[in-house]
């Protein structure tokens, strides 16, 4: 099995929440830890709003 499609490094939900952590901790931003890690939770929710038109659209579809 061919390596070639293995992804590495980091993505940009995760390169964006490190910079706003390190600047956190650096104090050279004064924001709450809710607004520092505000990607991940950006990433969850369109996730489980991404889930949820297709578990809807899944049920609409069935009557």
């Amino acid at each position: 099995m061919s390596d070639s499609n293995k992804k590495s490094g980091m993505g940009l939900i995760e390169t964006i929440t490190v910079v706003l952590v390190i600047l956190k901790m650096f104090g050279l931003i004064k924001w709450g830890w809710l607004l520092v890690l505000s990607p991940w939770h950006i990433l969850w929710a369109a996730l489980f709003l991404a889930m949820a038109i297709v578990s809807v659209y899944d049920a609409i579809k069935l009557r």
